[in-house]
């Protein structure tokens, strides 16, 4: 193929990993967490260890990701130990550059009207 006939690289929209297992009981969670995302821009999910925020979160972000034409983004967060860091993590996973004098400016123009999630 000539470089004019090449089908253009798509461009990575998520980084969602892989499923592991199903999901077994929690579709009523998920549709009310899919029924707030449809007008908030950001909703969490609190609780203690080990009930399946983590994989309510992800299933919900997979049925969901149709309407979020930017991507469906999981940024852990479990291992940041230091709230200054926060910023740094999340635009090295949006791959939206780490130059810290710029950062707030890059982030906002890699996210700017996205929908979030």
């Amino acid at each position: 193929m000539t470089p004019s006939t090449q089908p253009m690289r798509s461009r990575i929209t998520g980084n969602l990993p892989p499923e592991v297992s199903s999901l077994v009981g929690r579709e009523r969670d998920v549709l009310a967490v899919e029924s707030l995302l449809e007008n908030q821009r950001l909703v969490s999910l609190t609780g203690p260890g080990g009930v399946g925020k983590t994989r309510l979160a992800l299933r919900t972000a997979r049925e969901a990701a149709g309407s979020f034409p930017g991507g469906v983004w999981f940024i852990e967060l479990a291992t940041l130990r230091d709230g200054t860091h926060l910023a740094r993590h999340v635009a090295e996973v949006l791959n939206s550059g780490n130059a810290l004098n710029t950062l707030p400016i890059r982030l906002a123009r890699c996210l700017g009207g996205a929908r979030a999630s």
